[in-house]
């Protein structure tokens, strides 16, 4: 698939936005947009385009959510898709007609890609790569993680592991106790079943218990019922006692209700008497004030006089008042000016003697100077000052030259010959790298001794009495199937263990069934069944066959007979009757028994499985016996095997490195033995060693390399020098022809003055010139300043004068500022004398409103009082306060006959109240109070008899309760007992998933690994030979510390017949860092490309850490890179784009401009 263009009318910062994206010549495109021109908005767009807008979405800051549209026309292979994505739940894929598109559509271009796929492998930024980089680092450059990684586009499958096994050590880890979760719900389950057998009761203790309960419990409620009865009669009593002096109370008041002859009034009656009294005398004490207020305010109205001449001059006094600070000091600059103007012209007349001219207009005839001329005349001195130092300074060095050559050819004629043939170079070189190789010979040798001493130690534990030939042959099973066999046995010890476990509990649980049952049939008697019944039934009917058998043969049936048929007559229907009664029970005792048969079955099923658990366990047994017979002198356990093994990988690894040294020594002994005759034949020196022959080269070689050093450097630098002879003196015949025409310019620039003298002079004539100029047109300037004045000074008077007489004509012969303040005195106080009349006005409106309302509430009140003097059917208002005491008596008594009548009802309680003073009316008051005390005494008999049987039921109650609480605590500690093994089920079903989980990743990398890596290595260093610029040739996989293989840089040797130099990835620079993870990468997407569709490679600012060669290196990569798929490169640089042009790499650029964002 690759983007034949994009269109976006609405998205981030873009508005109607088209992008083009051709692919002649090449199909690499850089993208390039300075800081906030929507380079991250497009790559979002490009993202949400193709797999959705996110529903909270940050690129609604220009265009509304509804808005938002993002278009492209993509293309794969014959089919070609032009589309929109708006933002949406659904049918969010939209044709340039707005029309929905199927998703199918766009699924078929894009294939199984889905978002996390695509922005892992075909997406790489900056974080990308610096992450990417960083792993390399940090240790995990696994050569297995790193190809997975890659292939998966960059993820962290290392991570992945990691955080799996983080997982598992929460639930075990070794032999830790403390913070993994199924040794600490192991030591819960163990504390709560030893909780559970110490709380359990016995089932006799618990029956004799419940049936003294029973007794004390039924002793006391008889107590109690008849306290309970004695205390009824005795309340009666009380309440009737009670009850007749309230009866007589209420007569009475029900009596002087009827006397009261008013009308029924209101309740607010006086409320509403006292407030219209209050109103009417408010009223009426008001009214004069406010009438005698309002003639004080009309005659001060009229004493305030008239100020409309002077309001009317406001403006005028105003801009006086404005402009009197500006007058003042115009009179004191007009002084100033004066004086200024008369210094001015005697300056002026000074400088023009100076000068030598008579006078201003003489100067006016000269010729004319600007600042400009003056510049271009200071220039041409600086000119003629400059050439005459390059022209002295090119004869000297002229001289210096033609003496240091002749200085460099005597002394190469006094040089004398030299020689040193090639044959005894290659003798030296040789003779250094023996030398070094003998210095690290020792080195090895000890070495040697430790790594077989080493060896021996691990023989002896592999495989006591052994060679390290006999180990070598050793021919152990692969670990796999170890590591299986062994994973088996734990399973099966789990499940052994698991399986006697579930037999103890459910062994317990059915003997907790048996009491419970033993305990229901205790506390609710036999509980028969229906098999009972039927039983029963099946009795009775053959009881009566016999019986009629006997009475057909006329035989005599005798009465225990026929009493006992009556008993089986009556007992089916009993059992019937009980099961109806006591179906609940009878239910649960069912239930409980099928529970007790289902464990029972469940228990034999468990012993089978004990029973196959322990024939599993010997099959295994005879396989890891067949396993482990590849060791004859020991036999190894599960727990010692994989130890074995590490222990032989290691002894391997020994192995491998002693007869690596063994054979590095031999080979320098025999090369040292064979260098040291030939060198001794060559240089005709028998019997020395190889350090002095090697010194004796050396010496020889010095002094060839001196002689031919001098005489080399000498050749060159003369030649060097003969060759700066002819630029030097063209350099000098430059300098002298410079020098005139500067001396040529000058004359010509300075004709006009006519001026002798040096160049300094004639400039200091000219900058007196002109600064005479300055001074002549600053008089000028001065001259018109002090005319300006004097016009404003007089037009100021001019205005002030005419006010003055029209407002204050006696103020004429005033200064200038006194005569302001007084007209802007005069203008305050007509302002505020006529602020002060309108608010007399507005006091009067408001006096006026005053007492018309308070005349209102006058009348208002008057027909309230009538008004309320006629409900009380009085013939004035002069009666209202005799109505208000007997209003006020009637409510006192109303409320007294209602809390009397509400104490009777409570006496009565719930009787009817004509019922409860009937009753007492009837009632005899001395026998009722004779009673109440015979019953008193009693009371108190029963209570102390009651309180007793209490103490003594509260006391079984408490015992029964603390068994209860101990049963309780019994089914609770088996309850967390229960759950503590439920969680340690749960938790080790995980921890083994776990473990499952990280093996089959492990292998999962590890199948990747022997499949990739030849491959994916061999691409990986074209791109890293390339990117690098050839400092490095490659990469290549290495064993690493921990029995795995990591990946390592390779650099070219100086001399091509030594192997590449090898570094490892924490030697290399972040750069180059950068550059192998960018490698390994491209590799990965270029083998993903050769068995699937192309996809746009997009890359965010990717070159943030390359230099210029290296970016223009990668440039050309990916160009080649972008003949098998579209690249897109983001960037905010603009070199990028200029080193791509001057290195001719096919490309197109794209500018993102401002003015396209938004």
């Amino acid at each position: 698939m690759r983007f034949d263009s994009l269109n976006i009318p609405a998205f981030g910062p873009f508005t109607q936005f088209k992008l083009d994206f051709p692919n002649k010549d090449s199909d690499l495109h850089l993208l390039y947009g300075p800081n906030e021109a929507g380079k991250s908005s497009l790559l979002r767009g490009i993202n949400n385009l193709l797999f959705g807008i996110p529903t909270r979405s940050t690129d609604d800051f220009v265009h509304d959510y509804k808005k938002m549209l993002i278009g492209a026309e993509i293309t794969r292979g014959d089919s070609s898709l032009q589309f929109f994505r708006k933002k949406g739940r659904a049918n969010t894929l939209v044709g340039s007609d707005s029309k929905v598109i199927p998703d199918s559509e766009l699924l078929s271009i894009l294939g199984p890609i889905n978002e996390d796929f695509f922005n892992h492998m075909f997406g790489l930024s900056t974080e990308s790569l610096r992450k990417g980089a960083e792993s390399l680092l940090s240790g995990s450059n696994e050569i297995g993680t790193l190809l997975f990684s890659a292939s998966l586009g960059g993820t962290r499958i290392d991570k992945a592991i990691e955080q799996l096994e983080q997982e598992a050590q929460s639930l075990a880890k070794g032999g830790a106790r403390k913070n993994v979760r199924i040794p600490e719900a192991i030591k819960r389950y163990k504390d709560a079943e030893k909780q559970a057998k110490e709380a359990s009761i016995s089932a006799n203790q618990w029956r004799t218990l419940e049936k003294e309960f029973a007794h004390s419990e039924q002793a006391f409620q008889e107590a109690d019922a008849e306290l309970r009865k004695l205390r009824q009669r005795h309340d009666q009593i009380r309440k009737i006692l009670t009850a007749l002096p309230l009866i007589a109370s209420r007569e009475q008041k029900l009596t002087r209700l009827n006397a009261i002859q008013l009308p029924d009034l209101a309740d607010d009656f006086q409320q509403r008497v006292r407030a219209a009294q209050a109103t009417h005398t408010q009223s009426a004490a008001a009214l004069k004030p406010s009438r005698d207020s309002l003639e004080q305010q009309r005659a001060t109205l009229a004493a305030i006089p008239d100020h409309q001449t002077v309001l009317d001059a406001a403006p005028a006094i105003e801009a006086l008042h404005q402009g009197i600070q500006q007058h003042l000091d115009d009179l004191r600059s007009l002084d100033s000016a004066q004086q200024q103007q008369t210094i001015g012209e005697k300056q002026l007349e000074f400088a023009l003697s100076q000068l030598g001219y008579a006078s201003a207009e003489a100067f006016a005839k000269s010729p004319s100077m600007t600042r400009n001329d003056l510049t271009t005349i200071k220039g041409l001195v600086e000119q003629l000052r400059e050439t005459e130092n390059k022209r002295a300074a090119s004869r000297q060095e002229l001289q210096n030259l033609q003496q240091e050559i002749k200085d460099k050819s005597s002394a190469l004629e006094a040089l004398e010959e030299a020689n040193f043939p090639p044959e005894h170079e290659a003798l030296l070189g040789r003779a250094a790298a023996m030398l070094a190789e003998l210095k690290q010979l020792a080195e090895k040798q000890n070495r040697l001794q430790q790594l077989w001493m080493e060896r021996e130690q691990m023989s002896s534990r592999l495989s006591p009495g052994s060679d390290p030939a006999a180990i070598r042959d050793l021919r152990p099973p692969s670990r796999p199937a170890v590591e299986k066999l062994i994973k088996e046995h734990a399973e099966l010890e789990a499940s052994s263990k698991e399986i006697q476990r579930d037999h103890r509990s459910l062994e317990k649980e059915i003997a907790d069934i048996d009491f419970d049952l033993d305990r229901f049939q205790q506390s609710h008697g036999r509980i028969v069944t229906k098999e009972d019944l039927l039983q029963a039934r099946s009795q009775r009917d053959q009881h009566w066959q016999e019986l009629k058998s006997d009475l057909h043969e006329e035989k005599p049936l005798s009465a225990d007979r026929l009493k006992n048929f009556d008993q089986k007559i009556i007992e089916p229907d009993r059992i019937g009757d009980q099961l109806l009664d006591k179906a609940d029970a009878t239910a649960r005792a069912a239930e409980r028994r099928a529970e007790r048969d289902k464990k029972k079955h469940a228990l034999g099923l468990l012993a089978q499985d004990l029973e196959q658990a322990g024939q599993q366990m010997q099959e295994w047994q005879d396989q890891w016996t067949d396993l482990t017979r590849f060791l004859s002198s020991r036999t190894l356990s599960p727990s010692e095997l994989l130890p074995w093994f590490d222990l032989w990988a290691k002894w391997q690894e020994l192995d491998r490195q002693c007869r690596l040294l063994e054979g590095q020594i031999s080979e320098t002994e025999h090369g040292h033995k064979d260098l040291l005759g030939e060198m001794r034949t060559a240089l005709k020196l028998p019997g020395k060693d190889l350090p002095t022959l090697h010194a004796y080269l050396e010496s020889a070689q010095r002094r060839a390399d001196k002689t031919e050093g001098q005489e080399s450097v000498l050749s060159q630098d003369l030649a060097k020098l003969n060759s700066q002879l002819k630029p030097a003196q063209d350099q000098l015949s430059a300098a002298t022809e410079a020098y005139a025409n500067s001396e040529n310019e000058w004359k010509q620039a300075t004709a006009a003055w006519k001026l002798e003298g040096s160049p300094a002079q004639t400039l200091s004539h000219l900058e007196a010139h002109l600064e005479l100029n300055k001074q002549l047109a600053e008089q000028q300037q001065a001259a018109a300043t002090l005319q300006q004045l004097q016009q404003q000074t007089t037009e100021f008077q001019k205005r002030l004068q005419q006010t003055v007489s029209q407002i204050l004509p006696e103020s004429k012969t005033a200064p200038a500022d006194e005569q302001v303040s007084a007209l802007w005195q005069s203008l305050s106080e007509a302002r505020k004398q006529t602020t002060r009349a309108d608010d007399l006005r507005q006091e009067m409106a408001s006096t006026q409103a005053s007492i018309a309302k308070l005349e209102a509430q006058l009348e208002q009140s008057n027909t309230q009082l009538q008004s309320l003097a006629s409900a009380a059917k009085l013939n004035s208002p002069d009666g209202l306060e005799t109505a208000i005491l007997e209003h006020n008596e009637r409510l006192s008594l109303r409320r007294a006959l209602a809390d009397t009548e509400e104490q009777l009802v409570n006496i009565a309680q719930g009787q009817p109240l004509e019922a409860l003073i009937s009753t007492c009316q009837e009632s005899d008051p001395q026998e009722l109070s004779e009673e109440e005390d015979r019953i008193g005494s009693d009371i108190e008999t029963c209570q102390s008899e009651r309180d007793a049987r209490h103490e003594s039921f509260l006391k079984l109650r408490d015992e029964k309760s603390e068994l209860e609480k101990a049963s309780s605590a019994a089914i609770d500690a088996q309850q967390e007992a229960n759950n503590a093994l439920s969680e340690i089920v749960t938790d080790t079903q995980r921890f083994i998933s776990l473990h499952h989980a990280i093996d089959f990743l492990k292998a999962q990398i590890e199948a990747y690994r022997k499949q990739a890596q030849g491959p994916l290595v061999s691409k990986t260093s074209q791109y890293f030979a390339k990117l690098t610029c050839g400092e490095f040739s490659g990469v290549d996989a290495r064993p690493g510390d921990s029995n795995n293989v990591e990946l390592v840089a390779l650099r070219p040797n100086a001399s091509p017949d030594l192997p590449a130099e090898e570094l490892a990835t924490s030697a290399l620079s972040e750069g180059s860092r950068d550059q192998l993870y960018l490698a390994l990468r491209l590799a990965a997407i270029d083998k993903h490309l050769e068995s699937h569709p192309p996809m746009p490679l997009i890359l965010d600012d990717v070159l943030m850490t390359f230099d210029d060669t290296r970016t223009t290196a990668l440039l050309k990569v990916l160009e080649e890179f972008s003949q098998k798929t579209q690249v897109l490169i983001f960037t905010h640089h603009p070199h990028n784009l200029d080193l791509a042009q001057q290195a001719t790499i096919p490309h197109h650029p794209h500018q993102l401009a401002s003015a396209e964002a938004g």
